[in-house]
């Protein structure tokens, strides 16, 4: 049986065309001591026919398509975990791009520091795959921060310092940390946190070379298109909660609930742009139930003043401007400068 020293996961769905760029990508890896865990969600396009005819060239290559239920990317990452048989794991998105080296860094990384179970490598964003962004390049670079800073507040303030596709995993340190299927959104959060709460012990690279590329504003077929349907909804509501029940055992609850704010904030500007008053409604009795007072009363009186504007450019303005007088973001502070230019 073949058992590989790296195990890569993608989860799939109606995405071949670019799936197959990206497989094209590990194919042309340094490091060639790999298997390739392809997960089709069920896709309804030439997907599962595009994979397999990598899988008929290339015994690294295995296709899996999902035969249980609930649907979805955390679903199938887990049926990839089960399948996996590599000392180390990768997760990567099936539209994204890596660098030549990718696999010879990470898994370089990892033989050099036994102690720590998992890394961070840097990963920028790109529109066009024939102009890829470098390290030094404008632009947001995950992956690349310092070991000092608090991994934790900066997920509960939904500034992520890297996502799962900038790492590679020690597979002995995810034995009991699955994806949760009942996530629809922000599924790296989900999955990422309960790691941090865990313990495990992370590093970033330091490297000054990117090794992920990855793609925004992805055509139809992401598995994350929106922020808002009705079942979205419903998983942030539950995701949130859950973290927030995770966080309450902690010494260091209050602090940590102020933290995580910052998110529950963004979530509810969300909301209020997209205009559905149930919805928000639904997530007003979440708030209330976790931060009663002042809280609850003003996210909820902030909605009663700006859910009701018709012009989006205005409803957003309002929107910010009522957030940083209440909350003080500075994130919404420099839109609203920005606005004013």
């Amino acid at each position: 049986m073949f058992y590989p020293k790296l195990s890569i996961i993608i989860p799939c769905f109606n995405n071949g065309s670019l799936l197959a760029v990206l497989i094209e990508c590990i194919r042309r890896q340094t490091f060639e001591d790999w298997e390739l865990i392809v997960v089709d969600d069920q896709s309804t396009d030439a997907t599962p026919s595009i994979v397999r005819g990598f899988e008929q060239t290339d015994k690294r290559i295995k296709l899996i398509v999902r035969s249980q239920e609930p649907k979805g990317s955390a679903t199938c990452r887990n049926i990839g975990f089960d399948m996996a048989t590599g000392k180390y794991i990768i997760h990567f998105d099936a539209d994204d791009l890596i660098s030549d080296t990718c696999f010879e860094n990470r898994v370089k990384f990892m033989d050099n520091h036994p102690t720590i179970d998992y890394a961070s490598f840097p990963a920028m964003a790109f529109t066009d795959p024939d102009k890829l962004p470098s390290f030094h390049d404008k632009g947001r670079l995950y992956g690349a921060d310092q070991d000092d800073i608090d991994l934790l507040k900066r997920f509960l303030s939904a500034d992520y310092p890297f996502s799962t596709w900038n790492n590679i995993y020690k597979r002995t340190a995810l034995e009991d940390i699955r994806w949760d299927e009942k996530v629809k959104i922000y599924t790296d959060f989900s999955y990422i946190v309960p790691g941090i709460l865990k313990g495990l012990k992370h590093q970033f690279s330091g490297q000054e070379e990117i090794d992920y590329y990855y793609r925004v504003n992805p055509p139809t077929g992401s598995m994350c298109s929106t922020f808002v349907s009705p079942e979205k909804c419903s998983s942030t509501i539950y995701l949130f909660s859950k973290t927030l029940d995770s966080l309450s055992k902690r010494a260091d609850y209050k602090k940590r609930k102020k933290q995580f704010l910052q998110f529950i904030v963004l979530h509810f500007e969300r909301l209020v742009m997209d205009g559905d008053k149930t919805k928000v409604q639904d997530y007003l009795v979440f708030c209330e139930k976790y931060f009663r007072g002042n809280i609850a009363t003003s996210l909820d009186l902030i909605s009663k003043i700006v859910i009701g504007i018709q012009n989006l450019k205005l409803r957003k303005g309002v929107l910010y401007l009522l957030i940083v007088l209440r909350f003080g973001y500075l994130k919404y502070f420099k839109v609203l400068l920005k606005q004013l230019k």
